[in-house]
């Protein structure tokens, strides 16, 4: 599973790639560095009712707000 985190910053900027984003899987909204909000396509929030889908465990989301935070103190974003 592909967890996107984008600031909320980046959020404000524009609602096309954390839509593309959404296509491979949960978008994580930080604010303060912090998750806010998760995102998921309405494919996805239905499969979660049918429990055929697994949303990402906050240890996931966590480590990926991390990498996220990583790669732009590297500057690899």
């Amino acid at each position: 599973m592909v967890i996107s985190v984008f600031t909320s910053r980046e959020s404000n900027q524009g609602y096309s790639k954390i839509a593309k984003a959404s296509e491979l899987g949960p978008v994580v909204i930080t604010y303060h560095g912090r998750p806010r909000y998760v995102i998921l396509k309405y494919e996805d929030y239905t499969a979660v009712k049918d429990g055929t889908y697994r949303l990402p465990t906050e240890d996931e989301i966590l480590a990926a707000v991390q990498r996220s935070r990583e790669a732009r103190l590297s500057g690899a974003c």
